[in-house]
């Protein structure tokens, strides 16, 4: 793991970016955002930090614990970031809790006058909340805008339309 974010060449296997990420833990996904000819990019770390970058770097937020009973953590290790190819201004966020949060950019405002760092919609299956052991490890989003959540040590649930968890494939 790194604090540096390299962008690679992956015909020819070489850098063709590097840069230090400005994290102070280690940067574990980033993605371009669509529809910005590779000019913009989401940054999660492990130190719960989320960045955009373009042509500078912009803190949007640190990802907190939704249950306020977690007094052993302030910050949520970010592990899997996605965005949704249909409206990429949509993008949901997983890391070391059982929640998935799901941000908009359009409600970030750089004069800090908006709470940004609170998602406007989360999802938990109910067997799963206040389960310490759990921790998002992956995500993605289907044509549909459908999300698809990787538990560890649990289940993938289907997140569809009317955001109602669906077991699809249990992983023991």
């Amino acid at each position: 793991m790194t604090r540096r974010l390299f962008l690679w060449d992956w015909e020819t296997g070489h850098t063709k970016l590097s840069f230090r990420s400005g994290h102070l833990n280690d940067v574990l996904q980033a993605k371009f955002m669509p529809y910005t000819d590779d000019r913009s990019l989401v940054i999660c770390a492990a130190d719960g930090e989320i960045d955009l970058r373009t042509a500078t770097a912009t803190k949007l937020f640190i990802c907190c614990p939704i249950d306020d009973s977690r007094v052993y953590t302030r910050i949520i290790n970010l592990n899997a970031i996605m965005i949704d190819p249909r409206n990429p201004n949509l993008f949901a966020l997983g890391g070391s809790d059982e929640y998935t949060r799901l941000y908009d950019l359009r409600k970030y405002k750089s004069d800090g006058s908006t709470d940004f760092g609170l998602p406007f919609d989360r999802f938990c299956p109910r067997l799963l909340i206040g389960e310490y052991q759990v921790g998002i490890t992956g995500l993605a989003f289907s044509d549909q805008s459908e999300l698809l959540v990787h538990l560890s040590l649990y289940a993938r649930y289907r997140i569809g339309a009317k955001s109602s968890p669906i077991i699809i494939m249990v992983c023991m």
